[in-house]
């Protein structure tokens, strides 16, 4: 079953947005951008990609470009730090706004969601859709929890939906894995927490975009979760590593993690709501993560969808590599 055009990107300025347009223009596909009045737009979309400018928190705009639309991938949300109101008001309630507007046009939905969702449990085991939602650890996974029990509600009203947990995204752009990072790693800033041993559950946009576009072309994806990680044997350590070795580092720091979380909960507390404003030391979101072993079991998309990733760690380094040394 194809997808039904018109199609509609909320945040397809974004890491994830503009690699998933790419993708459906390659694809033949009439595909629309919903991005903020300023947003820089690829130029080499051209006029290939009608983008429509507004506010994902303002109902009326939301309503005004999904009139006739019958695909919506829903990426816009809040990033990593900031208040848990911001969070609130901009993943919260702009996708409700999107759940409304699809609800009354019986448009398709395919949610990119978060294994932030899985919250504390990563920290201990395989993580699955079957599981329920862990505890929360900042800002940006108690959005991500809100919102897919949002999209839940939708659908139990009949939105159709299917929801994407796409792990930690890297490739060039990636500003959380990839640019952050570097960044990091060049201030001296990005320790290996503990022995890095963990896996660092990632997976590549060109294979997470693969996931969304199954799935919109699959009747069987409605009303489904989907965990999607690449499943690769790299570790938080090797690969910290092998994008210092980028910069022409060999050495990094290396920190205790019960010594990061105690810093963290200085200046946060997830429990009530209390995000830290300013990165004053690693926080919580983030060590409940790189502090880990990150295992998320992809078996049901692999077996119902057919996916399995094709763009591999080695190239994707070598893009990172000469991405970086372009400019």
């Amino acid at each position: 079953m194809a997808m039904q055009s018109p199609i509609l990107v909320t945040g397809g300025t974004g890491f994830i947005g503009r690699t998933l347009i790419d993708e459906l223009l390659a694809q033949g596909l009439e595909v629309a951008s919903f991005a903020l009045p300023g947003e820089d737009v690829p130029s080499h979309w051209g006029n290939r990609v009608k983008v429509h400018r507004g506010d994902i928190t303002r109902a009326a705009d939301v309503n005004a470009v999904m009139q006739d639309v019958k695909t919506v991938f829903h990426l816009a949300a809040v990033m990593g730090m900031g208040a848990y109101k911001d969070h609130e008001v901009i993943t919260v309630q702009g996708s409700q706004h999107v759940f409304d507007a699809a609800l009354a046009n019986n448009c398709k939905v395919v949610l990119a969601a978060s294994i932030v969702v899985y919250g504390d449990q990563i920290q201990t085991r395989l993580c699955h859709e079957d599981l329920p939602h862990g505890k929360h650890q900042g800002p940006y996974s108690w959005a991500k929890m809100a919102q897919e029990k949002l999209a839940l509600d939708y659908q139990s009203k009949g939105m159709q939906l299917t929801l994407i947990r796409p792990a930690n995204v890297y490739g060039v752009g990636s500003g959380p894995w990839v640019e952050g990072l570097l960044e990091a790693i060049e201030a001296g800033i990005l320790p290996v927490v503990g022995d890095g041993s963990g896996n660092a559950g990632l997976v590549h946009v060109n294979n997470l975009v693969s996931a969304f576009i199954l799935a919109a072309n699959s009747a069987q994806a409605v009303g489904r979760i989907y965990t999607v990680c690449d499943g690769l044997d790299v570790s938080w350590s090797r690969y910290f590593h092998d994008l210092a070795a980028i910069k022409g580092l060999e050495e990094l720091p290396s920190a205790n993690r019960d010594e990061l979380i105690a810093a963290a909960r200085q200046f946060e507390n997830p429990e009530q709501l209390q995000a830290m404003q300013e990165m004053l030391t690693l926080p919580l979101e983030m060590i409940n993560l790189i502090g880990y072993d990150n295992r998320f079991d992809c078996t049901r998309i692999c077996d119902e969808l057919g996916w399995k990733p094709h763009f591999s760690y080695e190239d994707a380094l070598t893009e990172i590599r000469l991405e970086q040394c372009s400019k």
